[in-house]
């Protein structure tokens, strides 16, 4: 998390994201020591509207949104790797 200048935490937002219907995954980065090195983690949603019509999301997923959510993570995996050659061949 980085802070602002008014002293407080804003959270850092994710460098990509994949989504297939309701179905949504979060490519978020984090350094790892002091060698600069990155790890890219993921996270995955399901975005839902409750009884009140408010968008929610959740965790959770239905049997129907399994196919989303591999597709989203294939997408996400893809854009990671690509991501790591970019930054290898930019550093060389």
């Amino acid at each position: 998390m980085s802070s602002t200048g008014s002293g407080e935490a804003k959270a850092a937002a994710p460098v990509h994201k994949e989504k297939l219907a309701f179905v949504e995954a979060a490519v978020w980065e984090n350094e790892v020591g002091t060698e600069g090195r990155t790890r890219f983690r993921v996270t995955l949603s399901k975005s839902y509207r409750d009884s009140s019509n408010a968008w929610q999301n959740t965790g959770n997923l239905d049997a129907d949104d399994i196919m989303a959510a591999i597709e989203v993570l294939r997408r996400s995996y893809v854009w990671i790797a690509e991501e790591r050659y970019r930054r290898a061949k930019a550093a060389a």
